[in-house]
């Protein structure tokens, strides 16, 4: 009987241990390609097309002891976390829901300009109040700013929308230190950090996630919903899905297209993470086109992390991995993308 009360202990506390956090880490893995129509709708459009076309997302969950185990698995990823959040932020889910439903209305509101502009659409967007959506943990700043911070000026400069700040950082260089003034709640502070290499990106940045409160004018009007996914990723897909709904022509012409990347107001498409679990899931979805990030590494940004690779290189070496016959297609611009569909046949 003691034998086994001293078994039973071993696996209590072997179990205690398992839930305990890992601090600075997240947990990642494979979600399901999911279709773009059930996220956004033009009204009156034409969503009856032929082929269908998939955004990828990746499940996220704080990272703890066991996740080490799970992390061997082929459908999971040990992975650093972007955001810097006040203490006991990731026991509150309704807040972190919050926070990437954030930034799945950025990405979908950049998205929607593109394809409405791209399709010779009236559409316009008004920016007001320019906050903090995130930190990252490898800038300075992550001591200084929090979410919800109103964002005033940036090296004495006030700016009209959060694309404007991080257009002017990319053509700084990191090491660069930059000033930050900003409000909360209803305090003034100053904060002041060095540019750092911006992981989804890979140019220079703050590290900062941007968000603002925006209203729209357009026409015709569309709806979108988040059905529980969060992040940016899905960016250029939505923004393929929306031109695809404005247009007369079916540009998937009966195929089946998954892609990822972010989406910026001008179509530029941005890097993301998890490259190589979208691919798997787009492949298990039978898809024949994959677009990717076609992002190129900078000589110098290189110097500050070595081990970065490309997002195209990342999706080649996973489809080569699981011997997928998806036709990878890195993609810098949205045009891009839709070029490509136009000219296959």
């Amino acid at each position: 009987m003691k034998s086994m009360g001293r078994i039973l202990l071993a696996v209590l506390l072997l179990a205690g241990i398992g839930f305990i956090p890992l601090p600075g880490y997240e947990l990642e893995r494979l979600s399901p390609a999911m279709n773009a129509k059930d996220f956004v709708q033009i009204q009156g459009g034409s969503s009856q097309k032929s082929g269908e076309i998939y955004l990828l997302a990746v499940g996220v969950s704080e990272a703890r002891v066991f996740s080490l185990l799970l992390a061997l698995l082929p459908d999971y990823s040990l992975e650093p976390s972007f955001i810097n959040a006040p203490a006991n932020y990731f026991d509150k889910d309704k807040e972190r829901e919050e926070l990437e439903n954030s930034t799945m209305a950025s990405s979908q509101l950049n998205a929607l300009q593109v394809a409405y502009r791209a399709a010779n659409r009236p559409v316009e967007v008004v920016h007001k109040n320019i906050y903090v959506n995130g930190v990252s943990r490898d800038t300075a700043l992550a001591k200084e700013l929090q979410q919800g911070d109103l964002i005033l000026k940036v090296d004495n400069q006030s700016y009209s929308s959060p694309y404007d700040i991080v257009d002017q950082m990319e053509q700084r260089k990191v090491g660069d230190v930059v000033s930050i003034e900003y409000s909360r709640r209803g305090v003034i502070g100053l904060a002041s950090a060095p540019l750092i290499v911006d992981e989804v990106t890979g140019k220079p940045g703050l590290g900062v996630e941007f968000g603002s409160v925006a209203s729209v004018l357009m026409n015709p009007l569309a709806s979108f919903k988040s059905n529980g996914v969060g992040g940016s990723s899905g960016g250029l897909m939505f923004s393929l899905e929306l031109y695809n709904q404005l247009v007369a022509e079916d540009i998937t012409k009966g195929k089946v297209i998954a892609g990822t990347g972010t989406i910026d107001h001008k179509g530029d498409v941005g890097r993301i993470g998890g490259v190589e679990m979208k691919v798997r899931a787009a492949d298990q979805a039978g898809a024949q086109i994959f677009f990717v990030p076609d992002d190129s590494i900078d000589p110098e940004i290189a110097q500050y992390n070595p081990k970065l690779r490309s997002n195209y290189h990342e999706a080649l070496r996973a489809a080569i991995r699981i011997k997928s016959k998806m036709q990878i297609v890195p993609v810098k611009t949205f045009d891009e993308a839709l070029n490509y569909l136009r000219e296959m046949e």
